[in-house]
């Protein structure tokens, strides 16, 4: 009987436990929040925000609490997926750390409900709202990775819904949702494109299809009819800025979108290993709408330090890239028996 064994270096340990957060997918997460924050404070008259946001906390702090809430709760998504989708993985996707048996189911679980209490304990500070918000995008990621992924069109709506009320809980009472609206339709669109590409099964057929397109109009009803009770004021207009470079934003990620779309066409079979490149891209793209939303409000320095987050982005996934030859076994120890 022949027997091999590796004890991974501490290094390598922390290169498992980088790859199993993918931090490349946190920093949209935590862009999104820090639009809430900058366009509570500065569209939303005091009496229609949030009472709890910024009223006793510095901005950092505030920064620090929504980035507890967004950061955590799409840490808490992504391995809870990954534990779910473990036999799956051990297939298509063996080179994660779950699946290639790098980090313990056990420890995996403890990391995600860490990410969860993390994500209730800095809503704590949002309000009540903001806590209830909370668990129901834990709820729903968990959904999603237990069973609405089997069903694409309920899946899909999923994904985008759990965005949406993710940047929500920032500013549970936030009259102006047009960015919440925006990045709803752009995860539920590049999940889409990305679902079909990659010949995801079940298929996304035409009944699916129709089934999504209709939870997605009811979803942006949904928010037109909340925006509408909380108008505000015609003095006090929540956009300064004009709609032009969300929406040349949009025309670019939809162009991207098409490029790629050809690109894994004429891959064929192996569409498959570009999936993640293509779900990243989709990612970066939720980070340049906040970008052009600031931008388009006349807010360039918050524009510019949410721009830090793309860059901070670009350059750990460049670290992450380089740091994969050192997290493969270096030495093996076998035992005949």
């Amino acid at each position: 009987m022949v027997s091999s064994f590796h004890m991974p270096s501490r290094v390598q340990q922390l290169i498992y436990f980088l790859q199993l957060v993918r931090a490349e997918l946190l920093f949209p997460a935590v862009a999104d929040a820090w639009l809430m924050v900058f366009l509570a404070l500065h569209f939303e008259p005091a009496a229609m925000r949030n009472p709890e946001l910024a009223a006793q906390h510095s901005l950092p702090l505030t920064l620090l609490l929504a980035t507890g809430v967004a950061g955590a709760l799409q840490l808490y998504g992504t391995i809870i997926n990954d534990m779910l989708d473990l036999r799956h993985d051990r297939v298509f996707a063996p080179h994660r750390p779950i699946a290639a048996g790098r980090i313990p189911l056990r420890n995996a679980l403890m990391i995600a409900v860490l990410g969860l209490l993390i994500a209730l304990g800095s809503a704590v500070f949002l309000g009540k709202i903001s806590v209830l918000l909370c668990l129901a995008v834990a709820a729903g990621s968990l959904f999603y990775s237990a069973m609405g992924k089997y069903i694409p069109a309920l899946g899909l709506l999923t994904l985008g819904l759990v965005k949406a009320v993710t940047m929500l809980t920032i500013n549970p009472s936030a009259g102006f949702l047009w960015p919440i609206l925006l990045a709803l339709s752009h995860s539920i669109a590049w999940a889409a494109l990305g679902h079909q590409l990659m010949g995801k099964r079940p298929r996304l057929n035409s009944t699916q299809g129709i089934l999504l397109a209709a939870g997605w109009m009811f979803a942006c009803l949904g928010l037109l009819a909340w925006m509408r009770t909380r108008q505000m004021p015609s003095e006090q207009p929540p956009l300064q800025g004009p709609w032009v470079l969300p929406m040349f934003a949009v025309l670019l990620m939809g162009l991207l979108a098409f490029w790629l779309g050809q690109t894994h066409q004429r891959l064929g079979p192996g569409r498959r290993l570009a999936g993640a490149r293509f779900a990243y891209l989709g990612a970066l793209g939720l980070i340049l709408y906040d970008i052009v939303w600031l931008i388009s409000a006349h807010h360039a320095r918050d524009a510019l330090i949410v721009a830090a987050l793309l860059l901070a982005d670009l350059l750990w996934t460049r670290l992450m890239h380089a740091l994969e030859p050192l997290a493969e076994p270096a030495v093996s120890f076998r035992l005949e028996h």
